[in-house]
């Protein structure tokens, strides 16, 4: 006997069925592969928190490729349509905090935070796909309009504090590349994510009365604690300086006698290393100074290569004082040709 027009062949659901679920799966744990297991070089901070806000999105996927799958395989034990959404939201978590347990022995560092991305994921994605999803009408006609504007609000915001590390970081390097052969000038908040400090602390601040030949605007207010290296990093600097010859910057010494005080560039190969970095040491006095380092005879004793000016990483400023404090204002860190 034949089957009647319209009616569904089981044999022939399976057979469709098969290969999406291959397929369904397959996609699930490339994502979390390349989520949890891929470890990409993390070549600035910028890129760093680019790979953390993919990770949003990359388990925001991973959330709905396992609801589907859920619908697939457990639509006949599970008695509503928001069960499959739970079932994502906590298959997605559980397999965020299994990797990175895992991760605890090593050597890849555990991070709770990749744990939260994960969730929040999930949640961002999860919640939107459902105001879409027209097998979940009943329920939104009973839960209401607010409900539902209440799940995409605070959908938006969570992509939205996810995703602000990214944007910070996109805006400071902007600035960092706009104002390039600036490496500094202290009138930008944008600029404060690239500094570090070493038994130091540094703030931007009006110059003093007494510094006539400054510049307009904001300085640095380094006060540095008795130290061999007390100061201040520009860390991920525009990394080309292949076409200048010197750094300039000026300081200024509110103290009584001179002192010390050195400026370390590192190239890429160094901050690798720990080794090769380039030193230049000089002696500044009370009152205004221009600091003028030539780059390419920078160098410590124990430095056996040139300087790679086509990928300089960091630059530091430090003084050698171990006695008392140092107070010294810095401004207009620039290159010179």
């Amino acid at each position: 006997m034949t089957s009647q027009i319209g009616e569904a062949d089981p044999c022939g659901t399976r057979a469709t069925s098969a290969p999406r679920l291959v397929v369904r799966s397959t996609l699930a744990l490339v994502i979390v592969l390349i989520a949890h297991l891929i470890e990409l070089p993390e070549t600035s901070r910028l890129w760093a928190e680019v790979f953390n806000a993919g990770h949003v999105v990359l388990l925001g996927a991973f959330a709905l490729i396992v609801l589907e799958l859920s619908a697939d395989g457990m639509d006949g034990y599970l008695p509503s349509r928001h069960h499959h959404y739970v079932v994502a939201f906590c298959v997605t978590v559980g397999i965020g905090a299994l990797a990175e347990i895992a991760q605890i022995p090593g050597p890849r560092d555990a991070d709770l935070a990749d744990v939260v991305r994960d969730a929040a994921g999930a949640f961002v994605f999860l919640g939107l796909y459902a105001l879409n999803d027209r097998r979940l009408s009943s329920l939104w006609e009973w839960w209401g309009r607010t409900a539902r504007v209440a799940i995409a609000a605070a959908a938006v915001i969570v992509l939205a504090f996810v995703w602000s590390p990214t944007v910070v970081w996109v805006a400071a390097f902007h600035h960092r590349n706009t104002i390039f052969p600036e490496l500094c000038t202290f009138d930008s908040v944008w600029e404060q994510l690239f500094w570090t400090t070493r038994s130091a602390t540094l703030e931007r601040s009006p110059p003093p009365a007494a510094w006539a030949t400054v510049s307009s605007g904001q300085v640095g207010r380094l006060v540095s604690r008795p130290s061999r290296r007390s100061g201040f990093a520009l860390n991920q600097a525009y990394p080309d300086w292949s076409a200048y010859r010197f750094l300039q910057l000026g300081v200024y010494l509110e103290h009584t006698t001179s002192t010390a005080f050195t400026v370390e560039i590192a190239d890429r190969q160094s901050s690798q290393t720990g080794k090769g970095s380039c030193k230049y040491v000089c002696e500044i006095h009370p009152a205004a100074n221009v600091v003028l380092v030539p780059l390419e005879s920078a160098k410590d004793p124990s430095c056996e290569r040139p300087l790679d000016l086509r990928h300089i990483t960091t630059v530091y400023f430090f003084t050698s004082d171990t006695v008392g404090t140092v107070t010294l204002y810095v401004d207009s860190i620039r290159l010179r040709d």
